[in-house]
């Protein structure tokens, strides 16, 4: 296995894990004799792989047989493996070439790390269809644009943080030259379109996971709908059901659950974790843990990861309907919404708050801002200033980490600064 060494804690934490591997190749080269890994491990150098045959291997492959694991983010919990055969890896990278209109000559530029799906179906797709894959070494909000320019690239996927982040950058002259033509993002914000004109690109929205691929897109001929991911892919199946596995109506919140139409569409299964490999796949449907409604027309909109939605006084809160209007205060930079323990019952809402560059604010001051804007049970209980978030290499952020942290001694109570809430 080759390792960034970056990352090589990352692949320490699962050595356990990964038994059949004898060799690890860290780069850029590593000196130090402590690495962290076992003494089963042979540690070499990447200049080592140059001597070996450039004759393909002597053994047979399939399209069934896995071509990689991919681990999982682990936004909510531990990281899991995804099995991926090379019949899924070409399917999505095919279903990507359509639906961001790939084509010979176009330059695909990703600031996400290779282990990530949206990359590596990225890097396939421009292969698919002879064009050109660039790669950055990580996202920066201050180089982002000039790399893009550099490179030419035509076309980019963004995830998570990233998409609003480039919105909130301050807006500078030249930021319709640039030779994008498609971006394609996941969760776009509600000013989708001031984007597409700022920028001069054309946005398409997705949905979709390391398990499954992408399975909802926005029809690239159509404006995106606020707050909608798109529609299901005509490989798959993509429906909505219930606690006990029937499908919801319109407009009925449920989990999203997802089925493909031709064999190998998603993963095989986790790695050495029969359990929540059977767990997923309940009644032969793989269970996303999202929760979503779709309309009368088929457009579906996420509402919440599962493991992140809350409850209070007897209502559902959308963490991520909150965060929405939190980032939307014009000093906030970013901010992440999560549940702790009531002292009475259910959940009580609590917000971590990062500013932006030389801002100040009172926690008033948002709570106000928030009362405005959303239902009164919903407004955040629990409020902290943070300088950062915890997050992944591909910039998702770690709630299990602030859930964990929990209410501190810097923490401001609503309730005990008396602060009465508007209904």
């Amino acid at each position: 296995v080759i390792v960034d060494r970056d990352l090589m804690d990352r692949v320490v934490f699962i050595q356990e894990e990964i038994k059949k591997v004898r060799n690890v190749i860290i780069v850029p080269e590593y000196s130090e004799k402590e690495t962290g890994f076992s003494s089963r491990f042979a540690i070499k150098k990447f200049t080592q792989l140059y001597g070996g045959s450039l004759e393909n291997p002597a053994s047979e492959v399939h399209f069934y047989d896995p071509i990689a694991i991919l681990y999982t983010s682990g936004t909510t919990g531990p990281s899991k493996g995804a099995i991926l055969s090379h019949a899924h890896y070409y399917s999505v990278a095919y279903q990507e070439t359509l639906y961001n209109r790939y084509e010979e000559g176009s330059i695909i530029y990703s600031c996400l790390p290779l282990f990530h799906a949206n990359a590596t179906t990225a890097s396939q797709g421009a292969i698919l269809t002879g064009g050109t894959f660039a790669m950055g070494k990580r996202f920066s909000l201050s180089s982002f644009w000039d790399e893009i320019r550099a490179y030419g690239a035509t076309h980019t996927n963004v995830i998570g943080s990233i998409f609003p982040l480039l919105w909130r950058a301050p807006r500078k002259e030249d930021d319709a030259r640039n030779p994008l033509k498609v971006m394609d993002a996941a969760p776009v914000i509600p000013e989708f379109e001031e984007f597409e004109k700022r920028f001069d690109l054309k946005l398409v929205t997705m949905y979709g996971m390391t398990e499954t691929g992408i399975v909802a897109t926005s029809p690239f001929e159509e404006k995106i709908r606020v707050g909608s991911c798109g529609k299901p892919l005509k490989a798959y199946d993509v429906r909505i059901f219930d606690d006990h596995d029937i499908e919801c109506g319109p407009r009925v919140t449920g989990e999203i659950v997802v089925r493909p139409r031709e064999p190998y569409g998603q993963m095989d299964g986790y790695y050495n974790m029969a359990e929540a490999t059977v767990k997923a796949f309940k009644n032969l449907w793989f269970h996303t843990g999202d929760f979503a409604y779709r309309d009368e027309d088929g457009y579906f909109y996420f509402v919440d990861r599962k493991k992140d939605a809350l409850r209070k006084g007897g209502e559902n809160i959308s963490s991520f309907e909150v965060e929405q209007v939190i980032n939307s205060h014009p000093k906030v930079f970013e901010s992440a919404v999560f549940a702790v323990p009531s002292q009475l019952s259910e959940d009580d809402v609590m917000a971590a708050v990062v500013l932006k560059p030389g801002e100040k604010a009172t926690p008033e001051e948002l709570i106000t801002f928030c009362n405005e804007r959303m239902a009164y049970f919903a407004v955040p209980r629990y409020l902290k200033f943070k300088e950062s978030l915890p997050k992944t290499p591909t910039s998702r952020v770690e709630k299990y980490k602030l859930r964990e942290e929990g209410v501190t001694g810097d923490t401001w109570d609503r309730e005990k600064a008396g602060y009465k809430l508007k209904r």
